[in-house]
């Protein structure tokens, strides 16, 4: 139950990450589509990648446990050097816990 609650609060955060990022409607479909696509892509290469290594599943599944390391360590390369800096400035809350409810409320991307 604890796990299945810290995977809920990860997984609200990273698909709210996507409102945050696009200013507007389209950005933000076109960003939550992109998220999902990939999501599936890499879904269907990790099931894929074993039989391709190896037609044993355990050589496979060997071979993908040596790749995975490297892999990542190339992909998060590639993410970290072509992400550009953050140069949006936030709003602090006002602090006025109605006032800002209101705000958020009146924000027609969270209706």
């Amino acid at each position: 139950l604890l796990t299945y609650f810290a995977f809920s609060l990860a997984s609200v955060a990273y698909r709210a990450w996507g409102a945050e990022l696009g200013s507007s409607a389209a950005e933000r479909t076109r960003l939550t589509a992109s998220r999902e696509g990939f999501g599936l892509l890499g879904v269907l290469v990790a099931a894929a990648l074993p039989g391709l290594l190896s037609s044993d599943l355990a050589q496979g599944l060997s071979g993908l446990a040596k790749l995975f390391p490297l892999l990542l360590l190339i992909l998060a390369s590639w993410t970290l050097s072509v992400t550009p800096p953050v140069s949006a400035t936030r709003s602090a809350a006002s602090g006025n816990l109605f006032g800002d409810l209101r705000r958020v409320l009146a924000d027609t991307r969270f209706r």
